[in-house]
């Protein structure tokens, strides 16, 4: 059972947001964009308490104004009840419009929402503060609860009825022991108190204790840390700790009892160390491998991978077309279909589109998701000078929001654009003409001079255009034939020192770098390099961002 669809409208920064979640869906976007209002409006309907209008404050509307009502939905497939849309409404001065409902695959009138039915479509939301309380707590939502509830109902069905009256006697048995003279006097002065407070009510209340709960033996359960033999409350532990005692929780669930639910988590990377990080992101792999659904947002590169484009939806705040001066959330996705429909990118199969992703990316490629822009380059050599120049020109490239990606090779340059330009990224795009070299760059000359919007052409002339700049010949011989134009000399001199320093194996990255650093030590940049990131920075056209966003 897993949501197909998620409507919202006129919910916190989201005037209107229809998608289609998979089993993995990574919300990922610079802060204040919206991220968590997404996963907050399916804990609203879907989470721990009871979607209802007595919770709701005016910022929880679109713009802080109730008049224009309020709108949760969401469709799963398949699910037990037959539901079509589960969903909350809020209709501005009609209380009895206002609430929770839904309707079925048969009859599409809207019937008030049941506690059967919703408990039928759980949600377990950890958020960003990882509330341990909340995660722990003995509500049939927490996610505590319902492993509570899982292993209840595993025992029940189980373990035979006589040796479960057995083990209910027992406990019955022990509980007496442990009623103490103490122990009934205390509980008996409390209860005389509660009740005298009361004495003015019509209905029978009274205190109790139970040690244990006889419909559920595993309610009292609770864990305990335990260092250097000296047990102690999770609840006394920091914040580090208590988070890692959450997701030790959502792991064993997974693993245990392969959630029944939809899971929604904010910034899963938190506290933990990259190696963590990715081991936690292979278990969210192998959850939707085995039928769960998780939508979660993070700032992780550990958490997005490009062969799996269709999982990332980029959350970003736009203005708003229907209200002036006003922004709102908005959803960029790519879609398997989008993709392999462009020329560039077609390789038959999904499944060899995945592959080539697969073997073409890395890191630095999932990271440039987290930007604002690309510039796309053919090789680390370019990758590992640019960003020296630039700086040098003060263009702060991770405060513009800038990433600098190798392709690793001109054939991977067309998909990777058709990648990045699928999820809506300002490309910059850094190609070799190859001129003076065989002819198997040719047919990928063609398609990148297309791509960019130029007239085909198999040997493109040097140049520096607004969306693209083309080396003549490679990187390598376009910067000794403009350094030769400024010093004589300069380039051989350059290269013989980074040998001497280096070794006489460096590889050109590195000899890329240190030229780079070398010049502008001089105070020298390059005409084509320097002339492509003033196109950079115009296209990208923004001011610095502010520290806030930079943080996270």
């Amino acid at each position: 059972m897993q949501i197909q669809r998620v409507c919202i409208r006129n919910y916190r920064s989201i005037r209107e947001l229809d998608f289609y979640p998979g089993k993995l869906t990574a919300l990922i976007g610079p802060n204040n964009s919206g991220k968590t209002n997404i996963l907050s409006a399916l804990d609203f309907l879907l989470g721990g308490k009871w979607p209802s209008a007595n919770g709701l404050m005016d910022s929880d509307f679109f713009g802080k104004s109730r008049r224009g009502g309020m709108q949760v939905g969401v469709q799963f497939r398949p699910n037990p009840k037959n539901v079509d849309w589960l969903f909350y409404e809020y209709v501005h001065g009609e209380p009895r419009a206002t609430g929770a409902r839904y309707t079925t695959t048969s009859n599409s009138t809207p019937t008030f929402l049941s506690n059967e039915v919703r408990a039928a479509f759980p949600l377990v939301y950890l958020d960003a503060d990882r509330n341990y309380d909340r995660q722990f707590g003995t509500s049939q939502w927490s996610l505590w609860g319902q492993a509570i509830r899982h292993l209840n109902d595993h025992y029940k069905s189980q373990v035979p009825l006589d040796q479960q009256e057995q083990a209910k006697q027992s406990l019955r048995t022990a509980q007496e022991i442990l009623r103490t003279d103490k122990y009934t006097s205390f509980v008996t002065e409390m209860a005389e108190g509660f009740k005298a407070q009361l004495r003015r009510t019509s209905h029978e209340v009274k205190v109790d204790f139970r040690t244990f709960d006889p419909l559920n033996f595993y309610k009292t359960l609770q864990p305990i840390l335990v260092e250097d033999g000296l047990e102690r409350s999770p609840e006394e532990a920091g914040s580090g700790m208590r988070n890692l005692i959450v997701l030790a929780l959502f792991r064993a669930y997974a693993k245990c009892f392969r959630g029944d639910a939809v899971f929604a988590v904010e910034e899963p990377e938190i506290y933990l160390h990259p190696h963590a990080q990715r081991s936690l992101a292979l278990l969210f792999r192998e959850m939707a491998d085995q039928g769960a659904q998780i939508l979660y947002s993070t700032h992780s590169a550990a958490f997005v991978s490009p062969e799996n484009f269709d999982e990332i939806a980029v959350v970003e705040r736009c203005l708003d077309e229907d209200n002036e001066g006003m922004l709102c959330t908005r959803m960029r996705r790519l879609s398997a279909a989008h993709l392999m429909a462009s020329p560039e990118a077609s390789t038959g199969t999904e499944a060899l589109l995945r592959e080539r992703l697969r073997h073409a990316c890395g890191q630095e490629h999932a990271e440039a998701f987290f930007g604002r822009a690309v510039i796309l380059v053919e090789g680390p050599t370019e990758r590992a000078a640019l960003p020296i120049f630039a700086e040098y020109m003060e263009m702060n490239l991770d405060a513009l929001g800038v990433s600098v990606v190798s392709a690793n090779g001109k054939n991977s340059l067309p998909l990777l654009y058709r990648l990045y330009e699928g999820l809506g990224f300002p490309i910059y795009l850094v190609f070799d003409n190859d001129a003076g070299s065989g002819g198997n760059e040719k047919e990928t000359n063609r398609k990148l001079t297309g791509i960019v919007g130029m007239t085909p052409d198999e040997r493109p002339a040097a140049c520096v255009a607004a969306n693209c700049a083309i080396l003549a010949g490679d990187y390598e011989k376009s910067l000794r034939g403009e350094l030769e134009g400024i010093i004589p000399g300069l380039y051989a001199s350059l290269e013989q020192e980074a040998r001497s320093v280096l070794g006489s194996q460096v590889g050109k990255p590195i000899m890329a770098r240190f030229m780079a650093r070398k010049l502008v030590e001089k105070g020298i940049v390059p005409p084509t390099i320097g002339a492509l990131l003033d196109k950079v920075r115009e296209m990208v056209n923004a001011p610095v961002l502010d520290l806030e966003e930079m943080l996270l």
